[in-house]
């Protein structure tokens, strides 16, 4: 899919592979290279394209070697001139304010933040295309030139896209000939889940390359019976499952081998429920109901008060279908001594829970939880660190560590560690593999 000015780069996938990122910043030499992989990271968390944010990068400073960026040392990829997440320091220069980020992933975190940030400009107007961005980002009363910005980002991003792909590491890949090649700018907001009433499923669901008749229907995922994860359509291309174009284009398909009133066997289930966690991860919607629905919940695109889509499978995936199971909550860390009052699965695949769940949502106004703590990088873990007395609970975020002191009193008994502490315990996470 051609990417052109109206293309959106907020609320979308990467818009390239992460291999590619990291060694395109390594051909170029550029400063940011060895941070790289923790940089796409954080931006992709927040559902911006890496590829738009690298694109802004290369035009801004030559990937970090040239300009205010280079001389200054301001690992400052968008060369902003005011931060949005956190109170960083700004220097002044002989074109005025910059930003100066302790790190280039904060740096990029800082400018991936402020496209979503609810209080600042771009999403309180909407604006999620190259072509919307580019304007406010880089506006001609600051000597720009905002139609050749934007035409260069476009440039470049379509040089990248050769590597955009979003396959599931844990499946076989055996592509289908049934699909649309991307989602027309549309983003994935959840599941539709199916049963495929009947087997020998695979080969049907590939259309001609696998050897099959059909030409009108296809899935993203198909789980077997024992366990088995096949994909067949790229996350980011349309998969023609749902029978309703939008909800094909919005959502990823599942197809799950058996027959409506069959259960799941436990295989079936273990993998459906990996899978459907790591979707969310990737895509950052809930598993909830109302991201995740059955084929039978999908509208008639000609008459919405008939479910079940075109073909009008009401009974799909069916009342088997074991919801609760492949929606469950993540089971908590049994050596994590926060109670387990509540989970919330963040973007990077970490859970809060418990007391520090309570604390995420006392933080909640104005995204005080993101500028403050970001998401989370590990789950809870305990430690005894250097400088501490004793075991303790942590749990490390992209800006602070928390911990939780079971002999102190509530609220009190679970805060923000000192930096020296934070560091060490970083160190540790690090160490043991605990961070990802």
């Amino acid at each position: 899919m051609l990417i052109t000015s109206d293309t959106p780069v907020v609320g979308v996938p990467p818009g390239m592979a992460k291999e590619r990122f990291i060694a395109i910043l390594r051909e170029a030499s550029s400063p940011a290279a060895d941070e790289a992989a923790d940089a796409f990271d954080v931006i992709v968390q927040r559902r911006v394209s890496a590829a738009f944010a690298l694109a802004i990068f290369k035009i801004e400073s030559q990937f970090g070697t040239q300009g205010i960026c280079a001389k200054y040392g301001t690992r400052n990829p968008g060369n902003t001139r005011t931060p949005r997440m956190m109170d960083f320091p700004v220097i002044q220069t002989e074109r005025g304010q910059f930003v100066r980020y302790p790190t280039w992933v904060d740096g990029f975190a800082d400018a991936a933040f402020r496209l979503v940030d609810p209080t600042f400009v771009y999403a309180q107007r909407g604006l999620r295309t190259i072509g919307e961005i580019i304007p406010v980002w880089a506006p001609a009363e600051d000597a720009n030139d905002p139609y050749g910005y934007a035409a260069s980002v476009v440039r470049l991003m379509n040089t990248w896209k050769e590597d955009m792909t979003m396959r599931d590491p844990q499946a076989t890949w055996a592509p289908s000939s049934n699909y649309d090649a991307g989602r027309a700018g549309y983003s994935v907001i959840g599941i539709v889940d199916h049963i495929t009433q009947g087997t020998d499923s695979l080969a049907w669901l590939r259309g001609a390359a696998g050897g099959s008749s059909n030409r009108g229907s296809s899935a993203h995922y198909l789980i077997s019976r024992d366990g088995a994860l096949h994909q067949m359509v790229d996350d980011l291309d349309t998969a023609w499952g749902a029978g309703n174009l939008l909800f094909n284009r919005q959502r990823i398909q599942i197809e799950h081998e058996g027959f409506s009133g069959q259960p799941l066997t436990p295989a079936q289930i273990q993998a459906s429920a990996g899978l459907h966690r790591r979707l969310s991860q990737r895509h950052g919607f809930p598993l909830d109901r109302q991201h995740v629905i059955g084929h039978g919940e999908v509208p008639n695109p000609n008459n919405p008060a008939l479910l079940g889509g075109l073909s009008g499978h009401v009974g799909c995936p069916g009342s088997a279908f074991p919801w609760d199971q492949v929606l469950g909550a993540v089971p908590v860390d049994q050596h994590a001594t926060v109670p387990p009052l509540e989970a919330f699965l963040a973007p990077t695949g970490k859970r809060i829970v418990g007391g520090f769940m309570d604390l995420w949502i006392s933080l909640n106004p104005d995204q005080q939880n993101l500028r403050f703590l970001g998401w989370p990088l590990s789950d809870e873990f305990i430690a005894q660190v250097d400088g501490s007395p004793q075991n303790y609970t942590y749990q490390v975020f992209e800006r602070s560590v928390l911990t939780w002191r079971g002999g102190l009193a509530a609220p009190w008994d679970r805060f923000l560690v000192m930096p020296d502490e934070a560091a060490a315990v970083r160190a540790f996470a690090k160490a043991h593999g605990l961070l990802g």
